[in-house]
């Protein structure tokens, strides 16, 4: 909301968990027409219009608050997309799906009140007395692929030519939805459906019976969630979010923008800076920050992408050295490293792979589960997903600056930033190392390595290596460039991140030694 203090202890503790693991959900009342008062979110994207309620269920003083869904039923757009020859049969079959959507609905909104009634249901009679105030919601998945097949395989929801059709299409619906909530008196909704295992179960049974149909995923089919971009289509946050916009805000009863990272975000600024920045800007309504993360069994939580624990990698590798045994060059550039969603310490060649197997946990869809566990689709879409670059830049219609900008620039000016027996003065009289954590093909990492090498002593570290993995963690760091000063028992002084910062230090530096 507007009155949200975006620095206060609570907040600083929601960003911390949010960077590190993604588990919160945001609901935008900054930039649209609701207020928390008119809104209930249930699961992982279900939302509920209670205006709808109250003009049903008596206004401001009526029961609006014993609400929920009676259930959902999903259309599956691409089958709808590839059976019609034209506009009209198109909407057509359309039409005829929701028409059984609303009757498998009304049919099962009298099955369960009857069983209400009858005492089946003794804690939710206590509780919400009646199921008339609950919706009956209708979803849909596959628009990207429902688009190429109905038009050609080159117009996806990412076009201006597929999202308009999309627009006209979930206009449609809503259109039909209001029909039915006048003809039957029930309340009814359109969702952007999660679709777990829909979006497999019917990629698979279309792909059985159409052989011709599209779908995505080289592996294993799927089709892609609800009216989202496809999976690997951009990096670029703000891209994604100007062209996700206008068609989220259309749907009444629920849909979600997942913000996939590779990593977690290092700093809660620059988390909260992003949430805010996408809150200020965008209309989507919800929306989450979607790190990827890995667990050790030994070692605990790892930032990012590991199948195989980087620490027990090197771990093992400096035994290997101190036994004496030669480690083959591929076994070093493996371990630790991803290789795919792989079930043993081998690769599809059979070369040995060096780390304790680890657990990979990213949102499946809705909530975070271990990607060994998602079921074959989302597997072949996980690994055609692009995640989101947390230095993408705002499109021109974000007021707010790039999240990493202010990352560092927030960083640097908490005193928080510095251990408590460092100077804040801006002078490093306890300074004994300087580190600098980069990558090979990392372009902001040479303007900093050439600062530190123009006056300063530091010991470069490749994020990439082995050694570089383990010190990462170690650290904490979770993007490059990082430079870290150290003092002498290993304790960090001052954590760097930009260029500016760094010219900072570098002139408490030139005025410590002069």
């Amino acid at each position: 909301t507007t009155d949200f203090d975006w620095d206060s202890p609570n907040a600083k503790l929601l960003f911390e968990m949010t960077a590190k693991y993604g588990t919160p959900y945001f609901q935008n009342f900054i930039n649209s027409d609701l207020n928390p008062a008119d809104v209930r979110s249930m699961c992982c994207r279900l939302m509920l219009d209670k205006r709808e309620l109250r003009k049903k269920g008596g206004g401001l003083f009526g029961a609006d608050e014993l609400t929920g869904s009676i259930g959902v039923v999903t259309i599956n757009l691409p089958r709808i997309g590839f059976l019609s020859r034209n506009e009209k049969e198109f909407f057509g079959r359309l039409d005829d799906l929701m028409e059984k959507a609303k009757i498998s609905l009304v049919i099962k909104r009298k099955v369960i009140q009857r069983l209400l009634e009858a005492g089946l249901f003794p804690y939710t009679k206590r509780y919400l007395k009646t199921f008339e105030n609950h919706f009956s919601t209708i979803g849909i998945v596959g628009m990207n692929e429902c688009l190429q097949n109905f038009f050609s395989p080159s117009i996806t929801t990412a076009t201006e030519e597929g999202r308009d059709f999309s627009l006209r299409i979930l206009q449609f619906m809503k259109t039909r939805l209001a029909d039915f909530q006048e003809e039957t008196g029930d309340l009814f909704n359109l969702e952007a459906t999660p679709a777990e295992s829909t979006s497999y179960r019917l990629a698979k049974h279309d792909k059985e019976r159409y052989p011709d149909i599209i779908t995505s995923g080289a592996d294993e089919p799927y089709y892609t969630n609800s009216s989202q971009l496809p999976v690997g289509y951009t990096s670029d946050i703000f891209d994604a979010l100007d062209l996700q916009e206008e068609l989220q805000t259309v749907y009444t009863g629920g849909t979600v923008f997942h913000v996939f990272l590779g990593e977690a975000i290092s700093d809660w600024r620059a988390c909260s800076q992003l949430v805010k920045t996408i809150a200020y800007s965008y209309r989507i309504p919800y929306f989450t920050i979607s790190p990827t993360y890995s667990i050790c069994p030994i070692h605990g939580y790892l930032a990012g992408e590991h199948f195989f624990c980087p620490v027990c990698a090197a771990e093992e590798r400096r035994k290997m050295e101190q036994r004496g045994e030669k480690i083959a060059e591929s076994e070093h550039d493996k371990a630790g490293k991803s290789v795919g969603i792989v079930e043993a310490g081998q690769t599809d060649e059979g070369e040995q792979i060096l780390g304790t197997r680890t657990e990979v946990y990213s949102r499946i869809v809705g909530y975070y589960r271990s990607v060994k566990n998602w079921n074959a689709g989302k597997k072949a879409e996980y690994k055609e997903r692009r995640v989101f670059d947390p230095d993408s830049k705002p499109s021109e219609r974000a007021t707010c600056n790039s999240p990493v900008q202010r990352d560092c620039k927030a960083e640097s000016d908490s005193p928080e930033h510095y251990k408590s027996g460092a100077h804040h003065d801006g002078h490093y009289d306890d300074a004994s190392r300087v580190l600098l954590f980069a990558r090979k093909n990392c372009p902001n990492c040479s303007p900093v390595r050439r600062a530190l090498a123009s006056n300063a002593d530091f010991e470069e570290i490749d994020a990439d290596s082995i050694e570089g993995m383990a010190q990462a963690t170690k650290f904490e760091i979770f993007s490059t460039p990082t430079v870290l000063v150290l003092d002498e028992n290993e304790e960090i002084i001052a954590r760097l991140c930009s260029v500016g910062e760094l010219e900072k230090f570098l002139a408490a530096r030139t005025r410590v030694h002069s």
